[in-house]
């Protein structure tokens, strides 16, 4: 028992120097990697091009994204500023902007519908107040107002007249399009949400995915130059490139850890 009190030290720092070691060099490779992966995006602005294409595919129509851009930037030609930033800094721009289009609907309609459509998730069993299934009303048939209508059509006499008209209204009224407002903000929020969670998380995937595609090519390149053979350049390639970007963690975690005699 003495024995393996004084020999399991020795096995311990031995064991922690080699890995130690190993994961010394997957992390100085990681960061080489990383380092070179942020300048290429900065320097080919890709995120810019990442959250241009993302939020136009996700905005369809050009006169939505067009009030978008002005509401967001002041100006429909300056998408730097809004899309050559991190997704949540340009969420904010963009939570912003649907809320002055939320406040005015008539000054900036096609904005405004985007954000206070909701799609139709089964067609067959479409809900009146879904928008999608509106134009199946017939002139004679009664079609109930959407939120997004009630809402609009509020707004709108408040603007034509003047804030003292709101007293004069009846209550009614102005419950149904004070919850009408309620449940559009609720939506729009939650929509907004949904959006960045696909992007943040798109993007990490792209830079995740970048990072061990680049550090498996610096290790085979490594591997060649000291005349490896091929299963050796495959499989350290392979592998070392996937812990490569979590390697700074295993050299965070093993600097410290060392057996006291």
């Amino acid at each position: 028992m003495d024995n393996i009190k004084q020999i399991l030290p020795t096995i311990v720092n031995g064991f922690t120097e080699n890995l130690l070691a190993w994961a010394v060099l997957l992390s100085a490779i990681a960061t080489i990697v990383m380092t070179l992966v942020e300048l290429l995006k900065g320097v080919f602005q890709l995120r810019l091009f990442y959250n241009f294409k993302l939020v136009r595919l996700w905005v369809k129509d050009k006169f939505a994204f067009k009030e978008l851009l002005l509401l967001a930037t002041g100006n429909t030609s300056f998408l730097s500023i809004l899309f050559d930033q991190p997704t949540d800094k340009m969420m904010g721009q963009i939570q912003a902007a649907a809320n002055v289009a939320i406040d005015f609907p008539d000054k900036f309609p096609n904005f405004y519908k985007f954000l206070t459509v909701i799609p139709s998730i089964n067609k067959e069993n479409e809900s009146p107040t879904d928008n999608k299934s509106w134009d199946s009303y017939t002139d004679k048939e009664y079609r109930p107002k959407s939120d997004s209508e009630v809402w609009e059509d509020f707004s709108i006499k408040m603007t034509a007249e003047n804030m003292e008209s709101e007293r004069n209204m009846p209550d009614s009224l102005v419950r149904e399009a004070t919850q009408a407002r309620a449940r559009i903000d609720h939506f729009t929020a939650r929509k907004l949400d949904a959006f960045q969670t696909k992007s943040e998380y798109w993007w990490a995937r792209f830079n995740q995915t970048v990072s061990i595609i680049g550090s498996g090519t610096f290790i085979s390149i490594l591997l060649v130059s000291i005349h490896a053979n091929v299963y050796q350049i495959v499989f350290l390639s392979i592998f070392g490139g996937m812990i490569s970007p979590f390697a700074k963690d295993v050299v965070s975690g093993l600097s410290g850890l060392s057996a006291k005699k």
